[in-house]
């Protein structure tokens, strides 16, 4: 009965709110002006690679503005909920790095915002390009972080694992855009999305995260050999987006580096995107000086087997290179 009735309080505070938030997001989509531009940065990378880390990471050391949890809250209208919240650290996070598969839980920590995303974009497929979008649409995309970046007077961010599937589609939006890719061990990668099957689906068989181009070739396999293919083509995807891109748009790193030095990693990240944009990342403040490294000491049997099973994958990719040469 408690929870019945805060959930009917909370639809009639929206209902409420509605027609005023609508009439505010309006005024400041009326707002944007499209020469007032920062580049926005987006994170890639196959999931379970610490993108999660490396966003919090980001909102914590430079100004940046992103979609925070308040602002999904309301996905319709986050321009609105933004001008409200800036006075009160809107766009500042919390200094916790507790997560729970990609989402932290204070109001003014980064969201992934698929909210938002998916009131846009069709959620299957996950790979799309500028042409699988309506120009209205895409204008809509751009003149809501267009104004979100003029508001906050930075560049905006974003880290949902989506992201690396709509490359293409995310730099015809943003042609000055900045991608960073996180890269992981990849059997510490696969065992980490069998794990949250387990832990977040009850169950290993169904899908967790973005597909692969080829999901259909792989989706009847088992599922330790899925979570393997699923990193793997992934990278591949990622790589063969990348290639199609300006030169020094895309920045890689690893997880194990980020844990080990992630001061060194996010001044090379802000070097990187200097270069490309002629631009500088502001700072915030300081993040601490490491993190522990989840990686694999003494693996398992299972782990053994995803293992196995990668380096068949990595062994028949370079038997193709080697035929093509």
């Amino acid at each position: 009965m408690p929870g019945t009735m805060i959930g009917s309080a909370k639809k009639l505070l929206r209902s409420a709110t509605s027609p005023l938030l609508d009439a505010a997001e309006a005024r400041q989509l009326a707002r944007y002006q499209s020469e007032a531009e920062h580049a926005p940065l987006f994170i890639v990378g196959a999931p379970r690679t610490g993108s999660t880390l490396l966003y919090k990471l980001m909102t914590i050391r430079f100004q940046v503005c992103y979609l925070s949890n308040l602002m999904m809250r309301f996905a319709d209208t986050p321009l609105a909920v933004a001008a409200l919240s800036r006075r009160f650290g809107g766009c500042n996070p919390v200094d916790n790095y507790r997560s729970h598969y990609g989402e932290y839980a204070a109001w003014r920590d980064p969201a992934q915002a698929w909210r938002f995303w998916n009131l846009y974009l069709p959620g299957d497929p996950d790979h799309l390009l500028p042409d699988d979008v309506a120009p209205e649409t895409r204008t809509r995309i751009r003149q809501t972080i267009g104004r979100l970046q003029q508001m906050y007077d930075c560049p905006f961010i974003n880290k949902w694992q989506k992201n690396s599937a709509r490359m293409p589609l995310l730099a015809d939006l943003f042609p000055n855009v900045f991608f960073v890719n996180i890269t992981r061990d990849p059997v510490s990668t696969a065992h980490s999305i069998l794990k949250g099957r387990r832990n977040m689906l009850g169950d290993e068989q169904g899908w967790l995260s973005v597909k692969p181009r080829n999901y259909q070739a792989i989706s009847s396999k088992p599922p330790a050999e899925q979570v393997c293919e699923q990193v793997f083509y992934m990278e591949k995807d990622i790589a063969e987006y990348t290639a199609g891109l300006p030169s020094g748009a895309v920045y890689s790193l690893s997880y194990e580096a980020l844990c080990r030095d992630p001061r060194r990693c996010l001044d090379d990240i802000a070097d990187a995107y200097l270069a490309h944009t002629g631009a500088r990342l502001a700072s915030r403040r300081a993040v601490p000086i490491s993190f522990p490294v989840s990686e694999i000491r003494e693996p398992t049997p299972e782990q053994e087997r995803l293992a196995q099973h990668w380096r068949q994958l990595a062994g028949r990719d370079d038997q193709d290179v080697k035929q093509k040469a």
